[in-house]
């Protein structure tokens, strides 16, 4: 859950994030319980707040039941979705990066490997020069957070 990661757990922010990502769906009070695994009484208040706040609606009523969806019309319900969506597509580009760079350049590779004489010391106490393989391991850097750009 995208939000509740960067906000906190918060029971609201849970409440909405159930309704984000399921922007499309009309959803009863008894399906955001059974998701959220919060009280009746909970997820109740937290609708309320969130339809005072405009960032939800009321669709349609089934017998007793009354459905809900995200209030598209309403700023902040349509900033969130799209800091949602800015979220999931910035960490699928880093998983695609990662996967990429460990698949094709195996991030611990050698990179150069030299044949080098070095001295060290015989069992007589004297200096000889003897013939090592040099590996040098290069590592691929992640991007810096900072110089990245989001549309």
């Amino acid at each position: 859950m995208i939000l509740t990661e960067l906000f906190g757990g918060c029971k609201k922010t849970q409440i909405l994030e159930i309704l984000l990502e399921n922007k499309d769906e009309e959803l009863s009070a008894p399906e955001i319980e059974e998701m959220s695994d919060f009280s009746k009484g909970t997820v109740y208040k937290y609708l309320k707040k969130l339809l005072d706040e405009e960032i939800i609606e009321e669709t349609r009523k089934v017998g007793k039941t009354q459905f809900y969806k995200l209030n598209l019309e309403n700023h902040v319900a349509r900033l969130l979705l799209i800091l949602e969506n800015l979220i999931i597509k910035q960490k699928l580009e880093r998983k695609i990066i990662t996967e990429t760079l460990e698949t094709k350049w195996n991030l611990d590779t050698t990179i150069f490997q030299n044949k080098i004489e070095v001295p060290c010391i015989c069992e007589e106490g004297n200096f000889e020069k003897k013939e090592v393989l040099e590996t040098q391991y290069y590592t691929i850097p992640y991007p810096k957070e900072s110089n990245r750009i989001l549309i």
